[in-house]
């Protein structure tokens, strides 16, 4: 009797390359669309906390009848970013803090604080710590938590109103307080800041509050190559608080040397704002400087041209 037996059927060496090769090209198509498909939701998810951000914003104004001042003293003490940390749902974070005393008596939990919301996903993600700066005198460099949004100051140049209360913009320092003692043993008393909803006549819609802060790829959490160290330190204004004056600009990339500036990780370079009325938009890098400094501006009386 003959026995039958049947052919292999495994793929041949020809069969394998070209199913090889095939995969390579879906894959090649596959991976523009995922791309696309991140970007997407991290630039959603950016708007998100931006959204947040402006919403806190307004109910810290709805509970104290100002808006939260950049920064304290700039002395060293709580900047914005800490003071709206309750209308974040992260009353356990704020109550770590004692806003009388300066950053360098805080404990590490609440320097050290991560708020997610404070981290755009299109550049990275919590935990994350500034490298330098954040020391004074005989005090060592405490790391602190960072931020990838800063406040609009206005429009003036840096030195008008990163450390005194002159901005043109919703967000400055406050405009009078009383201490006791000298730097980083500084203890505030009293403090008074008189920016309101009411004082931004040129219109909500038309005032940027807060956006993506700036920083060079190659500079994260180090102060002196981009303004990047402890978001809750009002030592240094740049890691919360930016202008928008003419000779600023947006930055284009993330690989853009502009320190100081607001600038985005994004796709194209879009930079996303919360205006004064909580809306979020993005404004791409080429916006006219002259545009944006009016944007930036509470009350300069000019209207805002299409962008």
């Amino acid at each position: 009797m003959c026995r039958l037996t049947r052919p292999h059927t495994g793929f041949t060496l020809i069969e394998l390359l070209v199913v090889i090769a095939i995969l390579a090209i879906l894959i090649g198509l596959l991976l523009p669309a995922v791309q696309k498909v991140r970007e997407a939701a991290a630039r959603m998810q950016c708007s998100n906390n931006l959204k947040q951000i402006g919403l806190a914003i307004h109910n810290y104004h709805d509970a104290n009848i100002v808006l939260p001042p950049s920064s304290l003293t700039s002395d060293g003490h709580a900047t914005w970013m800490v003071l709206i940390l309750p209308y974040l749902e992260q009353q356990a974070a704020f109550a770590r803090w004692d806003t009388r005393r300066t950053y360098y008596h805080q404990p590490d939990a609440a320097i050290r604080a991560q708020v997610p919301g404070y981290y755009c996903p299109a550049r990275r993600s919590p935990p994350q710590l500034s490298k330098e700066f954040d020391g004074r005198g005989s005090i060592p460099h405490r790391p602190g938590g960072l931020s990838d949004y800063a406040a609009c100051g206005g429009s003036l140049s840096a030195a008008q109103f990163y450390w005194r209360p002159a901005g043109n913009g919703a967000f400055h320092q406050v405009t009078a307080f009383t201490a006791t003692g000298t730097g980083p043993d500084l203890v505030l008393q009293r403090w008074s800041h008189g920016v309101r909803l009411g004082s931004v006549v040129d219109g909500t819609s038309n005032t940027l509050f807060a956006g993506d802060k700036h920083v060079p790829q190659d500079a994260h959490g180090l102060y002196d190559l981009g303004g990047d160290s402890s978001a809750y330190n009002d030592q240094g204004a740049q890691p919360q608080i930016r202008s928008v004056a003419v000779s600023h600009g947006l930055a284009r990339s993330p690989r853009d040397p502009l320190n100081y500036n607001f600038g985005s990780s994004h796709a194209g370079g879009v930079c996303q704002f919360v205006y004064g009325d909580g809306s979020v938009r993005g404004i791409p890098p080429g916006i006219d400087p002259q545009t944006l400094a009016l944007l930036g501006s509470i009350s300069d009386g000019h209207v805002v041209p299409n962008y």
